[in-house]
């Protein structure tokens, strides 16, 4: 389900502010019972992380229903979708190419082992340095806060961490989705609708004590989707010029160039930790006000850095939620720099 968003301003931020209190009573329980205390996040300093070394390439050839067949590398899609929505869908394709592999396995057969390691999915969380979960606690409704109602996000992001440098990042290894948003009446705009746990969660969460290992064993309701989170902060409120076409750009060449160094760094967090199928989006081009054309090109122009050819992905979805969908609006501009290209 999307993320909430068609209630009054007000009804909404109310809704949000509550279930902010809530998630961070669950989060941790549903985390702890689902993987134990490896979910913890940590810190990667983006000046710390060495470029990506091509022997360890998997060398992800485009599929067969694809164009270009065979050729190396994955294609991009844009979509105006929520990054968990996205991200369900290519859970459940990992879990069934898991499930083959396992059968295969099982079978005596050995081409599963010779397989390069495959992690699953990874999203994207444009994150806030300076305040964990940037407005979620007040009720506020951007991107991370989004991932914050509906998963075991919040738990995983140690308040130690925070204020985080320009250059550092976290990644969370383990995250579910334990959560649904139920939209309210759309005729009513003090109706904000509301979140309620899925049918695994919520036995979790009436457990006493609270289960181990919950998405192996017997319980109501069908696996949580685990996932990885990267989390990483744009500069927020960037100075910009504008071209004589309309074209904004930023102002000062350090803060476009940390931002190419921003999506390096999220990159090889996701490689390095063997994550095949990709989850991004339009990285400080809500709130925080950076040039949209300008982060769409930068995202391009790294993937097609020598670094990062060669078939690292299997899957890479640029997931741009927006109700507007104009010339101007992150979905267009992204779909249009980033739509197709393979990489």
């Amino acid at each position: 389900m999307l993320r909430a968003g068609r209630a009054s301003g007000s009804a909404l931020n109310k809704l949000n502010a509550a279930h902010a209190v809530i998630i961070q009573a669950e989060s941790p329980i549903v985390s702890t019972a689902l993987f134990g205390q490896k979910a913890l996040g940590y810190m990667y300093n983006a000046v710390d992380i060495k470029p990506l070394g091509q022997n360890y390439c998997p060398n992800y050839r485009l599929p067969p229903e694809d164009p270009q067949a065979g050729q190396i590398g994955c294609r991009i899609k844009v979509v105006n979708q929520d990054t968990f929505a996205c991200a369900e869908e290519m859970v459940k394709r990992h879990n069934f190419e898991q499930s083959q592999m396992l059968i295969a396995r099982n079978q005596g057969n050995p081409e599963p082992d010779l397989h390069p390691v495959d992690n699953g999915v990874v999203c994207l969380n444009m994150a806030n340095a300076h305040n964990k979960g940037g407005g979620f606690t007040s009720g506020s409704s951007a991107q991370e806060e989004a991932l914050m109602h509906r998963s075991t996000l919040w738990a995983t992001l140690d308040q130690a961490f925070y204020p985080w440098t320009d250059t550092e990042g976290v990644y969370s290894p383990y995250v579910a989705v334990y959560k649904k948003y139920n939209p309210g009446d759309p005729a009513d705009p003090a109706d904000a609708g509301s979140y309620t746990p899925l049918e695994r969660a919520e036995a979790i969460l009436n457990a006493k004590p609270p289960p181990t290992k919950a998405n192996q064993i017997a319980l109501p309701g069908p696996p949580l989707s685990e996932v990885a989170v990267i989390s990483i902060a744009a500069i927020s409120k960037p100075a910009t010029t504008t071209a004589a076409d309309g074209t904004e750009d930023y102002a000062d060449p350090y803060v476009r160039d940390l931002m190419y160094l921003k999506v390096r760094q999220m990159l090889r967090i996701a490689a390095l930790n063997g994550h095949r199928r990709l989850v991004l989006g339009a990285l400080g081009c809500g709130a925080f006000r950076n040039p949209k054309q300008r982060v769409a090109d930068i995202f391009l122009s790294v993937l097609q850095e020598p670094e990062f050819q060669g078939g690292w992905w299997k899957e890479i979805t640029f997931a741009c939620f927006d109700r507007d969908t104009s010339p101007a609006s992150n979905p267009y501009i992204f779909g249009k720099v980033l739509g197709g290209q393979v990489v």
